[in-house]
């Protein structure tokens, strides 16, 4: 059975690195864990809703990775932070430490990461060179 963060304190550890090699085997880590699935979810689904409306061409690797890698690393970031946020708040467990719903976690997380993924993660226009600048460029008619 999984104790929650205040449970392994309670257990009196003797050093630091014994209570720190416990945290990740938490309550609120597997919390954690699981809203950061769904933050990739979300992250993805930002990319075929853009994909799926003509924004962007290209495949995922390319949105996430080549286009934007530091935009998409602040995303990530972003909706880890945010996450974070939610699970010291224990928005997800009772007063015992019982997990409400795994289900409500994985789509808080798809929340989180869609929105940052859609705030911080635009992807970049064409650039154009000079001949489709003025390939492009309207006609000037005289009177």
């Amino acid at each position: 059975m999984t104790q929650t963060i205040a449970q392994l304190k309670a257990n009196g550890h003797e050093t630091l690195w014994q209570f720190l090699a416990q945290v990740p085997n938490s309550t609120e880590a597997q919390i954690w864990y699981a809203m950061m699935f769904g933050c990739i979810i979300g992250m993805v689904a930002h990319y075929v809703r853009q994909w799926a409306t003509g924004q962007i061409s290209g495949g995922l690797w390319t949105y996430l990775f080549v286009q934007c890698p530091r935009n998409t690393l602040l995303a990530l970031i972003g909706a880890a932070m945010v996450s974070a946020g939610e699970v010291s708040m224990d928005l997800y467990q009772s007063a015992g430490g019982d997990v409400f719903s795994w289900w409500l976690i994985i789509i808080s997380g798809f929340k989180n990461g869609y929105a940052t993924d859609s705030l911080i993660n635009r992807a970049r226009r064409a650039e154009w060179s000079q001949e489709q600048r003025a390939a492009n460029q309207p006609q000037e008619t005289k009177p």
